[in-house]
């Protein structure tokens, strides 16, 4: 089942083409920039001051509290990314004169750049098969039960997949996290809904979803909506 599961989301259209990108440093630098969101755990979103005053943008249009915060929020992330920028630049200038390293070794030393990163970042500038576990890997493994069979999501899907394919298994993964089996999944136009063990399925679209067929994800079908 397990099996079955993991080559019918690797070929569905869902999937990416797991192409290669043959500029390494934008892909890297926009890799590592997608690692710090206002909404992940530690990022500038956390900073945002509650107690701060509403000022007003003008003598009688007092702006929420709410806006105030997500503005401040929004430049301290600003702040803390361009930092990181730096630091990760410094590294590669003064380790590798500039030239993205293509191993897993010479990434993770740059400021900033776990496994993760530097995963995407092989798959997709050099080529090099590798698995990324991002939020939508873990995910999406964990409710289809394919986290637990080796220790970790990455050894497990590393196992489950030949090596030649793991490049496009991550991002079939990525993209059906996204478009799909979000926070809040969309169960009822899953193309692996039937197969899918999880035990909190949703039984209904959103109202937007079910309401027109252009608004549903890239790819997907009303198949399993009763």
């Amino acid at each position: 089942m397990t099996l079955d599961i993991g080559v019918f989301l690797l070929d569905h259209p869902l999937r990416a083409s797991g192409g290669r990108s043959e500029t390494p440093v934008p892909t890297f630098a926009v890799s590592a920039l997608s690692r710090m969101t206002p909404s992940s755990p530690g990022s500038a979103a956390d900073h945002a001051d509650p107690t701060a005053d509403e000022p007003s943008l003008s003598h009688d249009a007092p702006r929420p509290r709410a806006i105030v915060n997500t503005i401040y929020a929004y430049n301290i992330m600003c702040t803390a990314v361009s930092a990181a920028l730096r630091a990760m630049s410094r590294g590669l200038l003064e380790e590798f004169d500039g030239e993205v390293p293509s191993d897993m070794e010479g990434l993770t030393r740059l400021h900033g750049v776990g496994r993760k990163t530097a995963s995407i970042v092989l798959g997709a500038a050099f080529g090099v098969p590798a698995v990324a576990v991002d939020r939508h890997v873990a995910r999406v493994a964990d409710r289809l039960r394919l986290s637990k069979a080796a220790g970790s999501i990455e050894d497990s899907l590393r196992a489950l997949y030949p090596k030649k394919d793991w490049i496009k298994a991550t991002w079939s993964f990525v993209l059906h996290g996204r478009r799909i089996c979000r926070p809040t999944p969309l169960c009822p136009i899953c193309p692996v809904n039937d197969l899918c063990p999880y035990p909190k399925k949703t039984k209904v679209l959103p109202a937007a979803l079910r309401s027109s067929q252009a608004a549903l994800p890239p790819g997907a079908t009303r198949r399993h909506q009763r």
